[in-house]
């Protein structure tokens, strides 16, 4: 499929994934298995050979659909599959992901937030990094989140001002460090009873530990 030597490559690419998008989007968690192939492919595909992302031109709109949808599948390697193209995405082609980028920036504090599995929190906060140091212009992730978190009670009711904009600084400055974003989060969230004697294993509470240290 990477190869040079058959004409017929990206026409073969491209009706592959249109089939496999269109399965995946009537139920991409019940079909968990192709959801996570398909990302899969388009990730090393996206960073392996990027030219060949062109003969997905008029598909990638309703890929970034699809994959934004898909960061919330319970489903970890589905999930974890769309996080990792979404973040290759942003590197190659962020043109391609910008009209979505503030709710993707939204959902994924929903997720981190606790509306997907604690054990997802890496391929999370790897896809905040890649959105972080992608080249979109503007005011970029800082913008988006500010923007997302500037809503009254989200992601819970329970987030306070400065808790926010811990979170903000905390994810902006680990823009050139890797893996401590996931372990700062992880570590955040293993926190008990912090920052209240109600927020033991409540969902709707994890943000809070997040953005806090």
């Amino acid at each position: 499929m990477f190869g040079n030597q058959w004409a017929g490559c990206p026409s073969l690419l491209h009706g592959t994934v249109s089939a496999a998008a269109r399965a995946c989007a009537t139920d991409a968690a019940g079909r968990s298995d192709v959801t996570e192939a398909l990302f899969n492919a388009l990730q090393s595909i996206t960073k392996k050979k990027p030219r060949y992302v062109d003969s997905l031109e008029d598909l990638l709109p309703e890929l970034v659909d699809l994959a934004c949808n898909c960061i919330r599948l319970w489903e970890a390697g589905a999930a974890r599959a769309a996080c990792g193209w979404l973040a290759a995405l942003a590197g190659a082609r962020p043109a391609a992901l910008l009209p979505r980028a503030p709710a993707l920036t939204a959902a994924a504090l929903r997720c981190i937030g606790g509306l997907t599995p604690r054990n997802q929190v890496e391929p999370l906060a790897d896809l905040l990094l890649a959105l972080n140091r992608a080249s979109f212009g503007g005011g970029g992730l800082a913008a988006w989140l500010r923007g997302a978190l500037g809503q009254a009670h989200f992601p819970t009711p329970h987030a306070r001002d400065h808790h926010k904009l811990a979170f903000i600084n905390n994810v902006l400055n680990y823009r050139l460090r890797g893996g401590g974003l996931a372990a700062w989060l992880r570590g955040a969230l293993g926190q008990a009873h912090f920052p209240t004697p109600h927020a033991r294993d409540h969902h709707e509470l994890a943000f809070i530990n997040n953005v806090l240290k």
